[in-house]
């Protein structure tokens, strides 16, 4: 036990550099934010449902700012009454957003007990079934085909050539009984029984060629011609595939949405992280669909938090220096949420502390001579630094040591 406490306290040592849901500034203004927001949501969701506002907000701060740490204490306020999950759109870039979105949420409600038992699927061509909320997923997210088929049977070879000895030779034994003299001869009898029989000794030497040049040409093959089965089709094929739609994906938040006010669960708090970090196409894309769910009727128990720096996100909208670019962001952020959250970025008072405190959650107290130096450098060098940039420079120094 002394061993491990020891080791606890071994340093240097490097900083976590993932959102705690401590707010280690003086001032507490991220603790006092996250309580701010939460009270939103309480008081919204007290409401009734015609008074109440679109349950989406955004966070807005330049990046590191501690947007996601603010996210991580409104989680600890809420942790009663809401479940929250985080979706990181840079992570998943990739993928189909919405596809990817909804397999993530409803995989993660499913493990953590928040969406059990059954539940009712529209199966296609009508009339519904009662699946688990698994087998619901699974079908939301395959690909569903219709397909017509028209066959046209292939006439092979042997078809043909059983079709004119069928034909022929009947023909030719009228030919040979026309020229067939009275009285005849033993020879002319020969000639005309080998006239008659002509289409079918060419059939014999065709199908021996045949068979010399692809043995599949044996006697089950001239059986399957006679009991008339086909061994080959043409087939032509009309396909309609049905993807998941906008409207699917919308039919589907609002069944989560039915079944935990019916289950009496948690309401749900889905963070859209990251989602200035994507290329442009990307941020309208994801940005079209969040506005579709949530801005316009949204649902009674799903709220959306967004983090963004509004800088960054103006890059999706062409040159972020562009004043013109900078009219067209405030729109959309306007457009999209009805209330937006600001994390204000630390005072030169919160700097000195929060780099005093992170240095000796560092080092400890055995740089203590060099701390306030190393402070004073950094701040005069990085002026402007964020939380991020400090842990960032500390952990630099811890790799040196």
């Amino acid at each position: 036990m002394e061993t491990k406490l020891q080791s606890k306290q071994q340093y240097p040592r490097f900083i976590q550099n993932k959102p705690c849901g401590i707010d280690k500034f003086d001032g507490g203004s991220q603790e006092r934010l996250a309580k701010t927001i939460a009270r939103h949501f309480c008081q919204n969701d007290s409401l009734d449902e015609e008074c109440t506002l679109p349950r989406i907000i955004g966070i807005e701060g330049i990046w590191g700012s501690g947007k996601s740490n603010v996210v991580k204490m409104l989680e600890r306020e809420l942790s009663d009454d809401y479940y929250f999950f985080e979706y990181d759109a840079w992570g998943h870039q990739e993928d189909l957003q919405r596809r990817s979105i909804l397999e993530l949420l409803t995989s993660k409600l499913i493990d953590d007990g928040i969406l059990s038992g059954n539940a009712t699927i529209k199966v296609k061509g009508g009339g519904t079934k009662t699946v688990s909320w698994s087998e619901k997923l699974k079908y939301l997210l395959a690909r569903k085909t219709e397909t017509v088929t028209e066959k046209y049977p292939l006439i092979s070879n042997g078809m043909v050539a059983a079709f004119l000895v069928a034909v022929l030779t009947p023909i030719f034994t009228f030919i040979a009984y026309a020229v067939k003299p009275t009285p005849t001869t033993w020879w002319f009898s020969l000639l005309s029984i080998i006239i008659a029989a002509l289409p079918v000794l060419i059939a014999l030497c065709v199908w021996k060629w045949a068979y010399s040049k692809d043995h599949k040409y044996g006697w089950s093959y001239m059986l399957a011609i006679y009991q008339d089965k086909v061994e080959k089709d043409v087939c032509y094929e009309t396909l309609s595939e049905d993807e998941p739609t906008v409207y699917e994906f919308k039919t589907w938040m609002q069944d989560i949405s039915d079944f935990i006010k019916e289950k009496g669960q948690r309401k749900l708090v889905l963070v859209f992280d990251n989602m200035d970090r994507l290329p442009a196409e990307k941020v309208k894309e994801l940005w079209s669909s969040i506005h579709t769910f949530f801005a316009d009727s949204g649902f009674e128990n799903v709220w959306a938090v967004i983090p963004f720096d509004e800088t960054h996100l103006a890059c999706a909208f062409g040159d972020e220096t562009d004043e013109q670019t900078k009219q067209l962001t405030k729109y959309f952020i306007n457009k999209t949420f009805p209330i937006v959250y600001r994390v204000a970025p630390p005072v030169i008072t919160d700097y000195r502390s929060i780099f005093n405190k992170l240095f000796v959650e560092a080092f400890g107290e055995t740089e203590n001579e060099a701390k306030e130096t190393i402070n004073r450098i950094f701040r005069l060098v990085n002026p402007n630094a964020n939380v991020r940039e400090i842990i960032s420079y500390i952990n630099e120094m811890v790799a040196l040591k």
